[in-house]
């Protein structure tokens, strides 16, 4: 099992997902300093994860705003219409695959990453068994993206999956 010293930290986390927003989506985006007002929940989330499994086993999931998601679309794919739920999973599931794949290259190989699952809408996701390693907020403009990052618990590594 890797040691928790090799999971990325926030500040890993933080410039992983800088990294990627400047590359993806060709604008800057900053972690939040006052990140429990940031982070609150609201009723009308989109949420995309993906599983990592291998030496260290645990979930990426970020978490935003309906808002946030289809502005992330729009830009991704260049869209000024009104963006379907399709191209709004398609666009914020790629942003947690590409995040993912960065973080599972910072851990210990061999290693594998799931497919990215997207629930639009969610109210709650519960990720059962896991405890959360680091979670950070960061800022796009006026949205907001909770990025967190949750490892399996160790009866769990042996099957792969949370």
């Amino acid at each position: 099992m890797t040691s928790l010293a090799e999971v990325p930290n926030k500040a890993d986390l933080a410039e992983l997902i800088s990294a990627v927003w400047t590359s993806f989506m060709f604008e800057e985006i900053l972690p939040i300093e006052d990140e429990a007002a940031a982070a609150k929940p609201t009723h009308n989330e989109v949420v995309a994860s993906v599983s990592i499994m291998g030496g260290w086993s645990g979930q990426l999931i970020l978490a935003t705003t309906r808002a946030c998601g289809t502005a992330v679309a729009s830009t991704m794919f260049g869209s000024e219409d009104k963006v379907p739920d399709e191209e709004l999973a398609d666009a914020v599931g790629e942003l947690a695959n590409i995040v993912g794949g960065n973080v599972k290259s910072m851990l210990p190989s061999p290693s594998s990453l799931s497919l990215p699952q997207v629930v639009i809408d969610a109210h709650m996701l519960a990720v059962p068994s896991a405890q959360l390693r680091t979670v950070t907020v960061m800022a796009w403009g006026e949205h907001h993206i909770v990025a967190s990052l949750w490892e399996a618990a160790p009866s769990n590594h042996l099957l792969g999956g949370l």
